[in-house]
């Protein structure tokens, strides 16, 4: 830990502006590497006196708007595609995550049969460790449908039965499934002249700005979706907005898909 000191990670920043990549991704690096550092000084393996981040600055552009419009998310519905192809399998992911609020891949990938009672799925973020409670709407059922129960263990087929959960080996069967899907969603995008590409994030993005243009706030969407919104410590006297009224943004967000 003594080694990362200011001259390294600058020498690091400066590599990776060299061989052009973004600005949002180096920032990504260097974090990950504070947040290890940090936990270094907390377990006693390096003294905080040699803390290198003082000096460095980590920057973040405003990302680009990655949605894509309510029309477009209803033709994707209507497709016509062969069952059990990529492009079949693409477009379920993708629908099912905005059906469940922008659920990530990994989070549907993990999802088995007790996380669902009477058309209610409950799951816990792997990223954030927090629950969340999503009232099963059509479209979403219809897709959990088609997969049958060709695996007992998870609703979808991303996983096998024998996986260690959170293992390397699942991490990267994971990453591939969503390096696939992506390729096969690009394409299946550019088929629909929809003007953003697609990716299985944008579902995600989609579901916030389609209830966003229905006119709901900023923080019953945040809250939808596990984000702290405006200040912190005033979130804490704030109540929380009822299940039933999530409930019913994620009802008229989805509105008009039904699934071929």
């Amino acid at each position: 830990f003594k080694q990362i000191d200011y001259a390294f990670l600058d020498g690091f920043k400066r590599k990776l502006v060299k061989d052009g990549v973004k600005p949002n991704t180096i920032g990504n690096y260097l974090r990950s590497i504070r947040a290890i550092y940090n936990k270094a000084i907390k377990f006693k393996i390096v003294d905080r006196s040699f803390y290198p981040f003082t000096e460095i600055q980590i920057r973040t552009d405003k990302t680009a708007k990655r949605g894509v419009t309510k029309q477009d998310i209803v033709n994707l519905s209507k497709l016509d595609l062969k069952p059990n192809s990529r492009q079949w399998h693409a477009r379920n992911y993708f629908l099912l995550s905005f059906s469940l609020r922008g659920m990530s891949f990994t989070d549907m990938a993990y999802l088995k049969p007790d996380n669902i009672s009477k058309d209610i799925l409950t799951y816990r973020r792997r990223k954030t460790h927090k629950n969340y409670t999503i009232k099963l709407l059509p479209i979403a059922k219809s897709i959990f449908t088609q997969y049958g129960t060709r695996n007992l263990k998870y609703l979808l087929p991303v996983l096998p039965i024998t996986i260690q959960e959170d293992s390397l080996e699942a991490k990267k069967l994971i990453s591939q499934w969503i390096k696939t899907s992506n390729k096969w969603l690009k394409k299946i995008g550019e088929t629909s002249k929809i003007e953003q590409p697609l990716t299985t994030y944008v579902a995600r993005h989609t579901w916030a700005t389609t209830a966003k243009r229905l006119g709901y706030s900023n923080e019953l969407i945040a809250e939808a979706m596990g984000h702290e919104y405006g200040n912190r410590i005033t979130n804490i006297y704030l109540d929380s907005f009822e299940q039933s009224v999530i409930d019913e943004v994620n009802q008229k967000v989805t509105e008009h898909l039904k699934i071929k």
